[in-house]
């Protein structure tokens, strides 16, 4: 499955206004590998803040955020209560900008629920 999405905040604040765009894939494989389906996901996102300023300078060209991201999901169809089957996320994700204190590498796992109804 592949999605692109767009969009535009306007804010008082210039350092909060932005334009994004991003194009992410996802796949889940039919059936199941035992007990569990599994979902992957991989994207890229642009972040462009044309105004940005750092204290009373306007940063030439403004901010320019770049993120790459994957994600794998996994959920336990077998194992489920009530209706509601376990889930566990793996996620990470790398964001470069030309305004160094925006650049993060991160890495997380989630535990959750999801509806089989």
């Amino acid at each position: 499955r592949l999605q692109s999405y767009f969009s535009t905040t306007h804010s008082t604040n210039t350092n909060a206004e932005y334009i994004a765009r991003g194009l992410s894939a996802s796949y889940a494989p039919p059936g199941t590998v035992g007990p569990i389906r599994m979902r992957f996901t991989l994207g890229q996102t642009w972040t462009n803040y044309p105004d940005y300023r750092i204290a009373f300078f306007g940063v030439p060209g403004g901010r320019q955020d770049e993120t790459r991201f994957g994600r794998i999901d996994a959920t336990f169809v077998d194992w489920d209560y009530a209706g509601f089957s376990q889930t566990v996320g793996v996620t990470a994700h790398s964001t470069t900008s030309n305004v160094s204190r925006f650049e993060s590498d991160a890495f997380g796992i989630s535990f959750g629920f999801r509806s089989k109804f």
